[in-house]
């Protein structure tokens, strides 16, 4: 809500860290301007941002060689365990199958091992559908990697 005051991050993980049943919780604060009231609920879970794993485009794959990474691309063919791709940014790739799972949509996420320049292999794989904004996804890729990369883990 616009022109509420949020209660300071600190006071909102005390109460998150006390010991409580699992389930929905509910915090409300009142101020002279309005009345925010947060439902939510929490599970933790544990990170490991200690290696995270880059996403990239085409181009960016010869700066991964050995690195693990995630390509979203869309599937042009497959032959047998090859699988020829467009990045994000037009580039072509050849990503190497597992063969495990299904390669049932238009564009799917990789996440393997980068090969060369132009190959990746395959660790696991998600599918994205069959329309997916791959200009956007550009960006994201070059904003991820270029001078805004400390905003990314």
């Amino acid at each position: 809500v616009l022109g509420c005051p949020l209660p300071p991050p600190k006071k909102i993980k005390r109460e998150l860290e006390e010991p409580r049943t699992p389930g929905p919780d509910t915090l409300a604060r009142e101020s002279s301007q309005c009345i925010l009231l947060l439902t939510f609920s929490y599970q933790l879970i544990e990170m490991d941002v200690s290696a995270p794993t880059a996403r990239v485009n085409g181009q960016q794959l010869a700066q991964q060689v050995g690195k693990k990474v995630r390509l979203v691309c869309k599937n042009e063919s497959i032959d047998g365990t090859l699988m020829r791709v467009t990045a994000a940014d037009g580039a072509a790739v050849t990503v190497q199958l597992t063969g495990s799972g299904s390669y049932a949509t238009a564009y799917l996420e990789f996440e393997g091992i980068v090969e060369n320049s132009s190959t990746v292999r395959e660790i696991e794989h998600t599918n994205f559908g069959d329309t997916f904004d791959m200009t956007a996804y550009d960006e994201l890729c070059q904003l991820s990697n270029g001078e805004h990369r400390n905003l990314f883990i």
